[in-house]
C-alpha cells in the first residue's frame, strides 16, 4: 500500500502552498521541509487504497517546519515524527 505525506500551510502573507513526499513504501523515510515563515500548517499522511486512488488516513495540525513518516507497516498502521 502505498503512502505519502503532504503539508498544507500559509506564509507571513497568507499565501496557501502545498508540499508533498514522494511515495513511501515499507520501510522508506522521506521527509519535507517547510519554510520559517510557514503558519497554519496541516499536515495529512494519504494511503492509495487502489490505482491511485488516495484517502485521508490521518489528518492534523502542527507547528515545526520539518517532519518525517516513517512506515511501520504495509496496512494503514504509520508513523509521524519529527525528523533530527
Amino acid at each position: 500500500m502505498n503512502t505519502r505525506l503532504r503539508a498544507l500551510y500559509t506564509d507571513s502573507l497568507c499565501q496557501p502552498y502545498l508540499v508533498e513526499s514522494d511515495t513511501l513504501w515499507t520501510h522508506q523515510t522521506k521527509s519535507v521541509s517547510l519554510p520559517l515563515t510557514a503558519r497554519n500548517i496541516k499536515v495529512v499522511v494519504q494511503k492509495d487504497i487502489v490505482f491511485g486512488n488516495w484517502r485521508d488516513a490521518y489528518t492534523f495540525s502542527m507547528n515545526t517546519t520539518k517532519l518525517c513518516l516513517r512506515i511501520t507497516g504495509v496496512t494503514l498502521s504509520s508513523k509521524i515524527q519529527p525528523c533530527e
